[in-house]
């Protein structure tokens, strides 16, 4: 049995000079924010994950301006400044499984690494600083559909009174250990 690790990898999102505005996008949970990606190759299937954190309206039009302490999240509709996050949040891990090396001239089929892919399991903490508190999640709920490459694992996750510039830790597990991936994401890497 051969196991991967993944390394998360930040992306950055670039915005105008002052206030930064994070890549969002809308779901039936309210709007998502991008808050971090990664990477595994299974032996000749890769996998590229993106994590999106959704709490209703929280994330729409949320921004972060640089000040003497770091930075500061705001909103730039009703001008509140945020230090926490809501009670609750909706992570999305938006995996894709594709075959590696790409063939141009080789269509990958919508199931492609199905048994891969199906009853993986996580584990979550929040990082404050050098300390990891480790969470445990709410519902669970993974989505794919049968057209589709995208696999979407949506996790409950408490988060009432988590400073803003934390980050959240996700340890990924594939077809029970065989290929394991860990992801951090959090809104300083999201602007």
């Amino acid at each position: 049995m051969q196991k991967s690790i993944a390394v998360f990898v930040i992306v950055l999102i670039a915005g105008s000079a002052g206030a930064k505005h994070a890549d969002q996008k809308k779901t039936a949970f309210g709007t998502a924010i991008r808050t971090g990606s990664g990477f595994i190759q299974y032996h000749n299937t890769c996998v590229t994950f993106e994590v999106w954190f959704v709490s209703g309206s929280f994330f729409d039009g949320l921004r972060r301006s640089k000040t003497a302490n770091g930075g500061e999240f705001s909103n730039r509709k009703n001008k509140f400044i945020y230090h926490s996050f809501p009670k609750e949040l909706i992570v999305d891990v938006e995996a894709i499984p594709l075959k590696c090396p790409v063939q141009p001239t080789e269509v990958t089929p919508p199931d492609y690494a199905a048994g891969l892919m199906s009853g993986a399991l996580f584990k979550v903490a929040w990082k404050q600083g050098d300390e990891l508190l480790p969470v445990l999640l709410g519902a669970t709920q993974e989505i794919h559909h049968n057209l589709s490459w995208r696999w979407n694992y949506l996790l409950t996750v408490p988060s009432e009174g988590v400073p803003l510039n934390d980050s959240l830790e996700i340890d990924v597990s594939l077809r029970h250990g065989i290929s394991e991936a860990h992801l951090a994401a959090g809104l300083n890497s999201a602007f």
